[in-house]
């Protein structure tokens, strides 16, 4: 009984004083926007121009699938897509510069395209 009671209060302190291996990430901030794609152009990266209802234009990086498809073929953006109503996911992405000397800064990028009808 005494080895019972003795071994419990090892597994009772080891579980007290072990530190907690499992650390939370921050959430990456997600946010929608709903409007029309207004402009694609490439030079460094590739940037998408979403005009919402209100009328402002939001141009950021475009990292979503479809982008790639046109970036892959040439750069421009096929002319059907040009007034299409969209909801696009946007995240703040941390955006490497040089490699070398890790220069980096903090932008808003478009993760996701969802055409509307």
């Amino acid at each position: 009984m005494k080895n019972l009671f003795i071994l419990v209060s090892v597994i009772v302190v080891l579980f007290i004083a072990a530190p907690n291996s499992v650390t939370a990430q921050k959430a990456k901030a997600v946010r929608t926007i709903d409007g029309k794609i207004s402009e694609f152009f490439c030079g460094h990266a590739c940037y998408l121009t979403i005009t919402d209802k209100k009328g402002k234009k939001h141009t950021d990086f475009c990292f979503a699938k479809l982008c790639d498809s046109w970036w892959s073929k040439d750069g421009t953006m096929p002319a059907k897509y040009k007034g299409k109503r969209v909801r696009v996911t946007v995240v703040k992405e941390k955006i490497l510069l040089d490699e070398e000397n890790a220069t980096a800064f903090t932008a808003d990028v478009f993760t996701k395209i969802q055409l509307l009808k």
